[in-house]
């Protein structure tokens, strides 16, 4: 039976010591002040000796004291030694815009441990986006911090090195970064002022497979949280693919492109300086391309969940632009790979698929490399008629993922050059009159007045036989625009004709680039005209359609003042060259 105590007898027993390490636990306390207040109140107790009783060596006035710094400790959790504080973000590599203290006279913060001393050197690094990576030997990463608790974090793969860190040169800690597939681990240690070295051992797990003989290191320079680059109110919605905003505390959310880095110009990089842009970023953008249909099936063929696909993912897009927003759009891509298979999405990008998709690009790209919206759109239409099937479902989702902007980026970063001599691009553009127009009734030789456009319908004629002469040729109209230069090899006009007594009457059709004829016919019937071949304009000349009536058969003055009406709906415009002349392509 346990011994009774007294109800004025204290409860607490004095313990032996008091250890230098620390344990923390999280209290979820209900969000009111009433309870807030009586947790406080419950812990308070122990701020007195007289609530303690002597058992171990301890006095009850110092468990009291320590009691007294672990309760105050935990109403100051910015400075709390269990506040985790992640891996600084080491964005320049001399630490300037981290929340850390840089190493004194210290010019870099990576190199590696030559025994106990630090050496800058950054021949062993590679920086993408944010992940800092080394397969050095004793590679190493030094800061010193005032921080009392930083968690590290480290990406984890095949080739994963165990890693040591170090605080004023006493071993803290060691992590193993070997895993079959790739994901993430963390350490925390407990700097409090101490200077921190992260080192790469050369040593592994039994498992792990060696890079050219060696292991790699990959520390996660930030952990991008969506929540630590975005704020609270911007989001991304999957039902409409686009990034929006609230000004209602999530009452309400309306789109922002201005907010969505692939479509915002505020993270557009700078055109490449290569000497031959256009074809560059091209190979540039295929070879990120390429890339990332390699990582990310072979991240799917080692077996990994939804959510590490996602963060592994992250890690590859940071590099064109803050990527963690668009988690839903990963996870979708997760989604798309498994369900076709990693091994068939990797067995449909053939040399011939990656050839194609290059040509794609440089013919629907700037000149400069840079993607807009529109250009996008055209890539994904070309995709669809030039590769299909597997791989154009798997390139749509990952175009989705970057954006006109990750595209443009891609290019610019890149490396990459080749020879687009062999593509041969095509060009379409194709004006419904009934919503889009540019053209304006032209003054011809011999052509009169007598077009009138109007919105929803198109370009509108009235002829009108005022003399009775059969075969007299009575009025012309012509519409047109400036021609660029270019070369044209195809040409379809859709028109209608209607008239008092259509039977007597022929309507004369005229298509020609300034007084070049491209075709010439005469018809009673409504429909389409095709033409095919190849001319070149030299540009500042004119492309006109005109008609007239040419006649009228078996003439009757009863049918002197006969007329009617020709209606151009449509033309659609082909023709070769890197850019399409007239702008996107939207046939």
């Amino acid at each position: 039976m346990a011994d009774y105590i007294p109800p004025d007898v204290p409860r607490f027993l004095t313990p032996e010591d008091i250890p230098s390490g620390v344990f923390c636990r999280m209290l979820s306390i209900p969000d009111d002040p009433a309870w807030c207040g009586i947790v406080d109140g419950a812990l308070t107790v122990l701020f007195e000796p007289d609530a303690w009783r002597q058992f171990g060596a301890l006095t009850a006035q110092e468990c009291a004291d320590r009691w007294r710094a672990m309760l105050y400790d935990s109403w100051l959790p910015e400075t709390s030694i269990c506040a985790v504080v992640d891996a600084p973000y080491w964005e320049s590599v001399d630490g300037e815009d981290a929340d850390v203290e840089v190493v004194a006279g210290a010019e870099t913060w990576f190199g590696y441990l030559d025994g106990a001393n630090f050496i800058d050197d950054l021949a062993g690094w590679v920086f993408a986006g944010a992940v800092a990576i080394s397969f050095g030997v004793d590679a190493a990463i030094e800061f010193a911090t005032s921080l009392k608790r930083l968690r590290l974090l480290f990406r984890t793969g095949t080739a994963g090195a165990i890693v040591e860190v170090l605080l004023d040169n006493v071993l803290a800690g060691t992590v193993d970064t070997y895993s079959s597939a790739p994901g993430l681990t963390s350490l925390d240690v407990f700097p409090s002022g101490t200077i921190v070295d992260i080192h790469n051992t050369q040593m592994a797990n039994s498992a792990a497979t060696a890079v050219g003989g060696l292991y790699s290191m990959e520390i996660i320079k930030k952990r991008l949280w969506e929540a630590e680059i975005y704020p609270d109110d911007i989001r991304y919605d999957p039902g409409t693919a686009a990034v929006q905003q609230t000004f209602d505390g999530g009452a309400t959310w309306i789109d922002q492109a201005l907010q969505d880095p692939r479509f915002s110009d505020v993270f557009r990089f700078p055109p490449t300086s290569s000497d031959n842009p256009h074809c560059d970023s091209a190979a540039s953008i295929v070879r990120f391309l390429l890339n990332l249909v390699a990582d990310t099936t072979n991240v799917v063929n080692e077996g990994t969940t939804a959510l590490a696909f996602a963060s592994f993912v992250i890690g590859l897009i940071a590099i064109l632009f803050p990527p963690a927003l668009f988690v839903a759009i990963f996870i979708d891509l997760f989604d798309l790979i498994t369900a076709i298979g990693a091994t068939v999405v990797q067995e449909a990008f053939t040399s011939t698929v990656w050839d194609e998709l290059l040509c794609i690009f440089y013919c629907n790209i700037d000149a400069d490399g840079q993607v807009s919206a529109d250009k996008l759109a055209t890539i994904n239409i070309k995709i669809d008629s030039q590769i299909g099937s597997t791989a154009a479902s798997v390139l749509h989702a990952m175009l989705l993922v970057q954006g006109p902007v990750g595209l443009s980026n891609a290019g610019t970063l890149g490396l990459d050059t080749d020879d687009c001599s062999g593509c041969v691009c095509t060009w379409c553009y194709e004006y419904d009159f009934a919503v889009l127009n540019d053209f304006s009734q032209i003054s011809q030789a011999g052509w009169g007045a007598g077009a009138v456009y109007t919105p929803g319908t198109g370009w509108l004629a009235s002829i009108n036989i005022s003399r009775g002469n059969a075969g007299e040729l009575a009025s012309f109209f012509a519409i047109g625009r400036l021609f660029p230069a270019c070369t044209l090899t195809r040409v379809e006009i859709d028109y209608e004709l209607t008239y008092g007594d259509i039977s007597i009457f022929q309507n004369h059709q005229i298509f020609k680039i300034g007084t070049d004829v491209l075709f010439d016919f005469s018809t009673n019937q409504s429909g389409t005209q095709v033409w095919t071949g190849s001319i070149t304009p030299t540009g500042s000349t004119h492309f006109s359609v005109g008609a007239s009536p040419d006649g009228v058969i078996g003439y009757n003055n009863a049918f002197g003042s006969a007329g009617g009406h020709v209606l151009f709906s449509r033309i659609r415009l082909e023709g070769t060259g890197a850019t399409n002349p007239f702008g996107s392509d939207n046939c």
